[in-house]
């Protein structure tokens, strides 16, 4: 398992501000301790964000750091306080996602949408777990987060050059960063979560791979409406799976379960015509033998893509908050794939639509959406998860 050896500043400062007691100066005077969220909001002014993304930024940056000690009773304690102030599913979270999103993406921050709602809902999750969770001794599956060397196609820098295809060839190299943190911290919340929802029948493992010698091709195209909301898209070409899996040694694949491909940044240039344009950079995947294929550009988890304002790179409490929420969005597509006998994405995407959901779904938006597909649907499955998400040899185990 990756542990982290960077610790993000914004944390720290975080973590020192939500402990802080009230105390007296030597001169007599009182010092009040700011929340997590006035320290993380304040370069944007706190005051420019709805109480309830105040609040929910609290209770995760607070419930996440008692977790992650072993604290799992003060941890309930949190999120059980948040939940009854503001119970999930409910009408509420659903006003908050549009404005949230918003937000978001004026100020230049991404906590998810509804701020860190996915993530307190999965935190919840595995904090029901730990409390109650049976002795028994868990099955380890694998990640292999694949770090692609390289990546090489035509790249457009205009919306008249992209639509017509004219354009460059150009190269990418994997962007120079702490890979071994920025994973952990992207993907922590995401493991506790996967043990949680097989009731601590599965314990998720990374393994780094680096693939500095790999060059992957990729291609850039505009989108439509009906396809991604007017967003375009750059993906892997189709050529590029081969490229791959002859790369890959047979040593990884042969205790890989899950597999998660990040390649060199296609996107247009800060300076080219395209640079605010929101571009579709990966998704879910099949890898070997139709196992579990996250796909994604590096810059995905370096900086806040377009349209939030300066795309800065993410703090690390941003990291903690917002990619468990992508993960667990691409995980999903996979889940409703390999259960097609509940018909829970008959079309794409369709918990988007209301009107679209199961009669006994009771939930709002669309964490709600995964929240009871699992409780109502998953967790009762034939076959079951524990042995639906194991794709590895059992060599080992």
């Amino acid at each position: 398992m990756i542990r982290s050896t960077f610790r993000g500043a914004g944390l720290r400062q975080a973590r020192h501000v939500a402990l802080l007691l009230l105390f007296v100066s030597v001169f007599g005077i009182a010092v009040t301790a700011q929340t997590p969220a006035e320290v993380l909001l304040r370069p944007q002014g706190t005051d420019n964000f709805p109480a309830l993304y105040r609040q929910a930024l609290n209770a995760f940056v607070e419930a996440q750091e008692t977790y992650r000690k072993g604290q799992y009773d003060e941890a309930s304690k949190t999120l059980s306080a948040f939940w009854k102030a503001h119970p999930p599913g409910t009408r509420e979270w659903e006003q908050a996602e549009g404005l949230d999103f918003r937000a978001g993406q004026v100020m230049g921050v991404n906590y998810g949408a509804p701020a860190c709602y996915s993530a307190l809902r999965m935190l919840s999750e595995a904090v029901e777990w730990r409390l109650t969770k049976r002795a028994k001794a868990p099955t380890r599956i694998r990640l292999s987060v694949l770090l692609v060397g390289h990546s090489s196609g035509i790249q457009f820098s205009t919306k008249k050059d992209l639509h017509v295809g004219i354009g460059r060839f150009v190269t990418h190299d994997l962007k120079l960063a702490p890979w071994e943190s920025v994973i952990e911290q992207s993907v922590w919340l995401f493991q506790e979560y996967v043990s949680a929802m097989t009731g601590g029948g599965l314990t998720l493992e990374l393994d780094l791979v680096r693939l500095p010698n790999v060059d992957l091709p990729v291609v850039m195209r505009e989108g439509d409406a009906g396809e991604s909301g007017g967003q375009g898209f750059i993906d892997l070409a189709n050529d590029a799976q081969p490229i791959l899996w002859k790369s890959v040694p047979n040593s990884i694949k042969a205790v890989t379960d899950w597999w998660w491909v990040i390649y060199p940044s296609h996107y247009p240039s800060e300076l080219s015509e395209l640079a605010d344009t929101p571009f579709i950079t990966g998704g879910m995947g099949g890898g070997p033998g139709a196992s579990p294929l996250f796909i994604i550009d590096d810059l995905w988890l370096l900086r806040k893509p377009a349209p939030y304002a300066g795309r800065t790179a993410y703090s690390e409490i941003e990291r903690r908050a917002y990619l468990p929420q992508w993960m667990q969005h691409e995980f999903f597509h996979y889940l409703f794939r390999v259960y097609p006998q509940f018909q829970l994405e008959r079309s794409d995407h369709q918990w988007f639509d209301r009107s679209t959901w199961p009669a006994d779904f009771e939930g709002r938006i669309e964490q709600d959406y995964y929240a009871e597909a699992l409780h109502k649907r998953l967790q009762h499955a034939s076959p079951p998860l524990t042995f639906q998400l194991r794709y590895a040899p059992a060599i080992g185990r």
